[in-house]
């Protein structure tokens, strides 16, 4: 995919909307102010209506509209905007080409194939709706002189224009015409010629700059970003963070501020509300969970980061937490690392304990073998190692051959679940869940399965 901090600053804005800082420019528009390269150079973000997406040089939203356009974003749009950066990268020359792509290829990335709940019209009227909102952004961008590379500016255009949508139809036998596909063309803006250019960037003239996502990423997002909003928020940020800045630690602030925004964990932090505290505490645990999950490796600093104000599935012993523990995990650092950038021997979660600071830079050595199969588009020049630290999985749930009735009781608290709400989800009998969360009752292999689908733990 096409990885510019351009694309990483729009998929914030697609998942994180109103809690971004946004500002008013010089005519009140509503815009975002990205910095880059030490301060030096600038990207500026606008958002439009929905009218005329084919339009290169649309009109700009002003305060409230903007907000209120911002409001209709939709978390998966930011799949759709992925999508598309996958898809650039197999042009030659993306701001000048477009590219093709229907509905039924967007239902295979996004797992919508296998979703029997929707009917074919709600199916397509969902991926209209997120093909279109990543059109909706624009961009100016103002960057500096790198090495041969030349300063240059690109005009305020959109990020993706939606040159086209065909809508495919059918007759019924009532004589009506029924809508049974979509089509899709679409062309990177302008942006692409100095960050997607492969014959610029041999004649130090441009940038190439693309890495990798998996589409099991994006079904992620696809199956958690209504019940765990801030995991999804979390795991796309990360695919930028962990490509452009993987040898820094995140602190447990930013990751709050990302999954939950920088107002809330500010207003929290003001307050002594107590409830609210625990809640963003368990929230993250949570999310962090997600992540540990599908196998992304999580490494706690233990000065900053001690076992006891770590996730309880990542080795906290003691349910209750110290004294103090909001503003040490605020402080507490971690590193992640993503799935993709593992060795690929290592099929397990690893959450590592070391006390050797992990080396999560980009290895001289380039790797053929280490990327996942369902990747979009491959990184040709560098592939990402862990170095020095290897990979423990401790504690990691899922790890484990049984969940015990203690732990589920715990994770459905967290979850905020009621016995009756985890019975309707796993099809066990609310008095049967009471029996195992009291050690009254073993769990069987067939419960195990339908506990851990509904607890959302991988086997």
């Amino acid at each position: 995919m096409a990885s510019a901090l351009v694309i990483w600053g729009a998929s914030d804005i697609l998942t994180q909307k109103q809690n971004l800082v946004w500002d008013l420019d010089s005519e009140g528009k509503l815009c975002l102010i990205r910095s880059a390269i030490n301060n030096k150079g600038e990207i500026h973000y606008w958002i439009t209506d929905l009218s005329d997406l084919s339009n290169e040089h649309p009109a700009t939203l002003a305060g409230t509209a903007a907000l209120a356009t911002l409001e209709t974003f939709d978390i998966r749009a930011a799949c759709m905007h992925l999508i598309y950066a996958g898809h650039a990268t197999k042009l030659e020359r993306p701001w000048e080409q477009e590219f093709v792509i229907d509905h039924q290829q967007i239902e295979d990335y996004l797992g919508l194939n296998k979703r029997k709940d929707k009917t074919r019209a709600e199916k397509l009227a969902l991926i209209e709706k997120l093909a279109s909102q990543p059109c909706q952004i624009t961009t100016f961008i103002s960057w500096p002189a790198q090495g041969q590379i030349k300063a240059f500016t690109v005009s305020e255009t959109r990020l993706w224009q939606m040159v086209e949508i065909q809508r495919h139809y059918q007759g019924n036998l009532f004589g009506d015409r029924e809508l049974i596909g979509l089509t899709f063309r679409v062309r990177a803006g302008y942006w692409a010629k100095h960050f997607l250019n492969a014959q610029g960037a041999k004649e130090k003239q441009a940038y190439y700059q693309c890495g990798t996502f998996s589409k099991h990423l994006l079904q992620k997002v696809m199956q958690i970003w209504q019940h765990r909003p801030g995991a999804a928020r979390l795991l796309v940020w990360l695919l930028f963070k962990t490509k452009f800045e993987q040898q820094y630690p995140i602190t447990g602030q930013t990751l709050m501020e990302v999954a939950y925004g920088k107002q809330k964990i500010l207003e929290v932090r003001k307050t002594e509300n107590k409830k609210l505290r625990q809640q963003l505490a368990d929230d993250l645990e949570l999310d962090l969970l997600t992540l540990a999950e599908n196998n992304w490796l999580l490494h706690f600093d233990p000065e900053t980061y001690p076992s006891e104000i770590q996730p309880y599935w990542a080795g906290r012993g003691n349910k209750s937490r110290p004294r103090g523990y909001f503003a040490r995990i605020l402080a507490g650092r971690v590193w992640i690392m993503a799935p993709n950038e593992l060795h690929p021997s290592n099929g397990h979660v690893g959450v590592s304990v070391s006390k050797e600071i992990p080396n999560f830079g980009l290895s001289s050595q380039e790797s053929s073998n280490s990327q996942p199969s369902d990747t979009i588009s491959s990184l040709p020049n560098a592939a990402c190692s862990l170095q020095h630290v290897k990979p423990q999985p401790i504690s990691a749930v899922h790890d484990r051959p049984k969940l015990t009735g203690e732990q589920i009781k715990e994770i459905r608290t967290i979850k905020g679940w009621t016995t009756r709400q985890l019975a309707k989800r796993s099809g066990i009998s609310q008095s049967m869940i009471s029996m195992i969360e009291t050690g009254q009752r073993l769990i069987s292999p067939s419960n195990l399965k339908k506990l851990k689908a509904a607890l959302e733990l991988r086997d």
